[in-house]
């Protein structure tokens, strides 16, 4: 039988493989804004296939230091999977140029650029609501974490709006 540890890691690796051979060559290229997207609709079809199988199990993911629940090791291995070959599909694809084009043409629009962020930051702030409710998140900051990112969403808009006007 298979460990908890290496079940997620098998599974991410191949969600990570297809999304980094077959996926973003065919429908993302070197389009950052498309792998974002298509990257977090991937992860989260990651995430409810482990949630399904190990979702109040009591299943403990041992790492080196500590013991974490599934979501916590699961979000972990696929980052740290995921990084070295994201890098190297970013640097393959040029999609830092393609980045670094798209923010000159969104410094030309500023209102959209400053919409995205603070919608950015006001649904992460919903969402870390939403998963202490569930009690993937512990509760212990629930009523710092959510206006800290709606605080850190309006900074942004702020620090933005100021930097268009001049």
């Amino acid at each position: 039988m298979i460990s908890p540890e290496l079940d997620v890691i098998a599974i991410s690796l191949v969600f990570i493989t297809m999304a980094y051979t077959w996926i973003y060559p065919n429908y993302c290229g070197s389009d950052g804004n498309k792998i974002a997207v298509f990257d977090a609709l991937i992860s989260l079809v990651l995430l409810l296939i482990i949630g399904s199988h190990y979702w109040e199990t009591g299943t403990e993911f041992s790492i080196v230091v500590t013991t974490l629940n599934w979501f916590w090791f699961t979000a972990l291995v696929n980052v740290l999977v995921e990084l070295p070959v994201a890098l190297w599909y970013y640097k393959k694809h040029d999609v830092w140029e393609t980045w670094r084009n798209e923010a000159e043409k969104d410094r030309r629009a500023g209102w959209q650029t400053e919409l995205v962020f603070f919608a950015l930051f006001f649904v992460s702030g919903g969402v870390l609501a939403a998963l202490m409710n569930t009690g993937l998140i512990p509760e212990i900051s629930k009523w710092i974490w959510v206006p800290a990112f709606t605080l850190v969403g309006v900074v942004i808009y702020f620090l933005m709006s100021r930097k268009e006007n001049g």
